[in-house]
């Protein structure tokens, strides 16, 4: 019968622990043994492995006893000592014989039997005995001296093993224990763990390890940041930071399939972690941690790596997530550097090629109430209320009402305290003593409330910055034409009233018309509706609305030029002064002069003040010349218009006065500005940040409003006034959309054989946008200009003749085949005499020229077009002048040529760029084709026939006094261009 199974509560009672037994040492008994055979093994290796190597080890060296015995029994003459090997071996053969002396308990009763015997032969053959103990001596020191040798194999394995993990691991446990000096305790011994002694100090003095360790919280901010990711950053590579927000990453690069006894290795997919763009807070982590591990190698970049902090942060708080965008190329660029170039990159300067390309086109994040870049929006001191937070007890109604006063009228704050919002309606305040601040909520001014206020801009701020202008009479219209209302500079007064009947623009939209209305009326900027107007004489002017050609935009426009051709009621721009109201525009020569200046990699910055025209008043007496009627209601504007002769004037006096303060009071050295377009521009070395900085300031301390998606800067290459302007190439150019327009155009026109007036002067208006960039142009401007008169309506036809169409021919062929790109020119003309440039002509003989050693001598071609006399002369100079563009004119690139001519008519022609002689102008469109091409622009100057004489020698081949004239020319001269190659065709 079975015997019964062992309770669970008494298992294994019945057994007995034998302690012979390798299978119950521990791994310390385990090692002394190995000791014993003369192996010593590592202390970090298993137990299983110590009880395999030492089972192997132990029935070899028996099996080799017993082997060495046998032969020397049978062959005494092989049992020669040898005296060098019985010298070197260790005392561990005396352990290896006592082994085989003293078998275990195992050993000895299976060989009681063999002692037996042995005792019965020392009875019957005692006289051998001596000799078998010699054998037997003989035998133990040929296994002491193969254990010799094992021991030196193993211990250089061991050795090399333990080096091999000391360089891979700076420490670890194996380590920590190693440095202990002290023996592995038995995993279990009498039920109780076994003692250990008190470890060495780690190098914390102010940390006193017990024997097990120590406490886990005696060490804070501990980064948990895998080793490979550690040494990737300590020898400066680029580390992906998200891989320090994920502790202990490690990312194999492959991983193994196995598929019908293939073993194939395949490449892991990147972690998609690592994609994610960071927020600020977490690179802010990420890249203390990263900070960290770089200053416990090299506590020196501290500083460094603190400044590469606080610029993130800085262009965060300008850019937004763009911060991460840099990070990411600057890393990548200063690894690349200290990898192939051996350079190490200074974290702490910012790489303004980098942040330039990454910000290019975007804009700057500003406060959404007063649109400064100090602060951000829940943190400006304008805000229009404040919401009292409740405890989560109250409910959200009752929340709600502490945002509002008794009337339901919302509570508004400034710098901490509320204001009265009696005071900002139009009965004002009737308390006698009222605690609340009496402030305008709209330009944050004391005198007077928003129900009366006539401007958004702080005039007391305002005329506080201009307490130094030297102009006090400016600043007295400015100031007070901003509190009580500007003059429009109408002449005479209006005697009856006057209604016209609206564009049809506007009574074809009359949904946009209401909502365009709507927003002018929530504004302030127009006052309405009313069943009839407040006036004794009034004008209505005809309502429209303008849609932009591009953008889709649509504006209210109040049509003040009508009624037109009305001797009894002039219409209002007929009632002020054209040139009273006239005045000059800064020019995109004007940018590019200073840009030149200041060098390349010029940062810019652009500024954008929104519903510009709308923040300036009119009279109140003037009110009435600027009514309109919408669906039966009236209304009228009490802001400047768009569509009235003076606004403009009017206007461009708070521009003038904004850069007069940025340049006087904040030192902004180069600023320009078209009406309510401003431009600042900085040297290379400065920080165009400041002066972005200092403008919004300036705009949010006089509370003028900005377009916050116009601002932009600081960068090298932004659009301004529809052009281009590229520091960094130093080069403007026309928007590639901007050139396929005009092209569109002009293919439309050459299809027709007439156009209206209205259609030729948008045409007009492209080319004099064009001709901003394409200088060379202009000379084809004013014989389209002049056909634009012949008629006066703008519905009326005009006839496109030859001559016209050659011109738009011209003007399509350049276009199509120019890259709208164009090089800075110098900022002034060079002349002949300075640039080494002659021409010259003798109408019978020939034609020469001469540039800097090079130059040309030909006679007249025998094809050349006959001419009258009052027009050969002029021909003849100015033919020389187009081959000396066509053979040099590459080497003029961003030159402004002023070519020294000794006919008059000649020089007429080149600085007007046009000419009634058809052959004339064949010459003109070759030198403006040649001149756009090559990048440069030229006039012409007139001076004595003497003064060139050089070209006056080659064109009537005087060769020796050319000789005496210019030693150092060539020896040879350029071949001429054919006459085909001259005239334009």
């Amino acid at each position: 019968m079975a015997s019964r199974r062992n309770s669970r509560n008494q298992p294994y009672s019945n057994r007995h622990l034998d302690l012979n037994n390798p299978d119950n040492w521990t791994s310390q008994q385990l090692r002394i043994k190995l000791q014993q055979l003369g192996i010593v093994v590592p202390k970090n290796i298993a137990k299983s492995v110590l009880k395999q190597f030492y089972l192997e080890n132990k029935d070899r060296q028996i099996g080799n006893a017993i082997i060495a015995q046998t032969e020397e029994v049978s062959d005494p003459e092989r049992a020669v000592p040898n005296p060098l090997a019985s010298a070197s071996a260790p005392d561990s053969s005396a352990n290896v014989i006592d082994e085989l002396r003293n078998p275990t308990a195992d050993e000895s009763s299976s060989r009681s039997n063999e002692a037996t015997g042995s005792a019965h032969f020392d009875s019957v053959g005692g006289n051998n005995m001596a000799a078998i103990m010699q054998s037997f001596s003989i035998v133990s020191q040929s296994v002491a001296q193969c254990a010799s040798g094992l021991q030196q194999t193993v211990s250089l394995i061991a050795n090399q093993k333990c080096s091999e993990i000391s360089t891979s691991k700076k420490f670890d446990l194996a380590q920590w224990y190693h440095n202990r000096n002290a023996e592995d305790a038995p995993l279990i011994g009498n039920g109780a763990i076994q003692s250990r002694l008190t470890p060495p100090s780690l190098g914390y003095s102010s940390i006193t390890p017990g024997t097990t360790g120590v406490r886990s919280d005696s060490y804070s901010n501990v980064d948990i940041v895998a080793p490979s990711v550690q040494r990737n950053i300590i020898e400066g590579k680029d580390v992906n930071l998200g891989t320090l927000l994920i502790p202990n990453f490690e990312a194999p690069l492959t991983h193994s399939i196995i598929a019908d006894g293939l073993h194939v290795n395949m490449a892991n997919k990147p972690d998609p972690r690592l994609n994610r763009h960071l927020s600020i807070q977490e690179f802010i982590q990420a890249f203390g941690k990263f900070k960290r591990i770089m200053c416990n190698a090299y506590p020196e970049r501290r500083e460094e790596l603190d400044a590469y902090e606080d610029d993130i942060i800085n262009i965060h708080n300008f850019h937004g997530l763009k911060f991460y965008d840099y990070h990411k190329i600057f890393s990548a660029k200063a690894a690349a550097l200290l990898r192939e170039k051996r350079v190490k990159v200074d974290w702490s300067l910012r790489d303004r090629d980098i942040l330039s390309l990454i910000t290019a086109g975007s804009s700057v994040n500003v406060c959404k109430i007063c649109n400064l870049i100090d602060h951000a929006t829940q943190y400006c001191p304008l805000q229009s209320s404040v919401q009292v937070e409740s405890p989560s007890s109250r409910s959200s109604s009752s929340s709600n009402l502490q945002s509002v006063d008794k009337q339901g009228r919302s509570r508004v704050f400034h710098e901490g305290r509320e204001m009265c919002n009696n005071f900002n309606n139009p009965k004002g305040c009737y308390r006698k003593v009222c605690y609340l601040l009496h402030q305008c909520t709209k330009c944050r001014a004391t005198g007077h409330g928003a129900a009366t206020s006539s401007t958004p801009i702080n005039v007391d701020k305002l005329e506080e910055e201009l307490s130094s202008h030297p102009d006090r009479n400016f600043v007295l219209y400015l100031c007070n034409g901003l509190r009580q209302g500007f003059d429009c500079l109408v002449q005479g007064d209006i005697s009856e009233s006057k209604e016209c009947k609206n564009n049809f623009s506007a009574r074809s939209q009359v949904k946009v018309v209401s909502e365009l209305i709507k927003n002018e009326c929530q504004k302030g900027f127009v006052h309405g509706p009313f069943q009839s107007l407040p006036f004794a004489n009034y004008r209505v002017s005809p309502l429209g609305v303008a849609e932009g050609k591009y953008s889709g935009k649509k504006r209210l426009i109040l049509d003040l030029s009508s009624p037109h051709d009305n001797d009894n009621f002039l219409s209002i721009n007929e009632m002020i002064d054209k040139e009273e109201c006239s005045m000059s525009y800064v020019k995109i020569d004007d940018a590019i002069r200073i840009i030149l200046k200041l060098g390349r990699n010029s940062t810019l910055c652009k500024y954008d003040i929104s519903d510009a025209f709308k923040i300036c008043p009119y009279l109140p007496s003037q009110w009435p010349l600027f009514c309109f009627k919408w669906q039966s209601f009236y209304y009228y504007y009490v802001r400047l218009t768009f569509g009235c002769r003076s606004s403009p004037k009017i206007f461009d006096t708070i521009s003038q006065a904004i850069c007069h303060i940025a340049e006087k009071n904040y030192k902004i050295k180069n600023i320009l500005h078209l009406l309510d377009d401003f431009l600042t521009i900085d040297h290379p070395s400065e920080d165009g940040e400041r002066s972005m900085a200092i403008m919004m300031t300036i705009f949010k301390r006089l509370n003028i409003p900005i377009a916050k998606h116009k601002t932009e800067g600081p960068v090298t290459c932004l659009e301004y006034l529809g052009i281009i302007l590229d520091s960094n190439k130093m080069e403007a150019r026309l928007p590639n959309i901007k050139v396929q327009r005009i092209c569109e155009f002009i293919s439309k026109l050459l299809s027709k054989s007439s156009c209206t007036k209205r259609q030729l002067l948008q045409l007009l208006g492209h080319f004099n946008f064009a001709t901003r960039v394409i200088l060379p142009g202009r000379s084809f401007l004013s014989y389209l200009i002049n056909l634009s008169t012949t008629v006066k309506h703008l519905n009326e036809f005009v006839h496109l003749t030859k001559e016209c169409k050659v011109d738009l021919e011209f003007w399509l062929r350049f276009l199509s085949n120019w890259n709208g790109i164009t090089m800075f020119h110098d900022c002034y003309f060079t002349s002949s005499y300075d640039f080494e440039l002659y021409t010259d002509a003798a109408s019978t003989i020939g034609f020469g020229g001469y540039f800097q050693g090079k130059w040309f001598s030909s006679y007249w071609p025998v094809n050349l077009p006959t001419l009258t006399d009052n027009s050969s002369m002029a021909f003849f100079e100015l033919y020389p002048i187009v081959v000396a563009a066509l053979l040099w004119g590459h080497l003029w690139p961003c030159k402004k040529i002023l070519f020294w001519c000794d006919n008059e008519a000649t020089v007429a022609i080149v600085r007007k760029g046009r000419s009634k002689c058809l052959e004339i102008m064949k010459l003109m469109r070759q030198l403006t084709w040649c001149a756009a091409q090559s990048n440069f622009h030229f006039s012409a100057k007139h001076v004595p026939g003497h003064i060139n004489q050089i070209s006056d020698a080659l064109s009537r081949f005087q060769m020796t006094r050319f000789r005496k004239l210019a030693p150092q020319a060539e020896q040879n001269p350029h071949t001429c261009p054919s006459v085909s190659e001259v005239m334009w065709s």
